[in-house]
């Protein structure tokens, strides 16, 4: 599967950005929101329809924590390619 974009959400009350935090407890686990395409897909269009225009992704697990790995970096850098495309 790939992940479509979706168009910029337009937060409501007229306020210029509806932000929300994303995290994960253990990378690749049930709760990882980007382990697959489909979560991806689902986080993006959860977004789009609550007008949720800025994400704080956690990216400490995914960069190795404390060692720095850059071993399941990609999927971040997939998140947010996937999510840029729609500017």
């Amino acid at each position: 599967m790939t992940v479509s974009a979706v168009a910029i959400p337009v937060p409501p009350n007229s306020n210029l950005d509806r932000s929300m935090f994303v995290w994960c407890g253990t990378v690749g686990s049930a709760g990882d929101p980007l382990a697959t395409d489909a979560k991806v897909q689902a986080l993006l269009s959860f977004c789009s329809s609550n007008g949720v225009n800025v994400v704080f992704l956690d990216v400490w697990g995914r960069l190795g924590g404390g060692n720095w790995s850059t071993a399941n970096y990609q999927a971040v850098t997939k998140f947010v390619q996937d999510r840029k495309s729609t500017r």
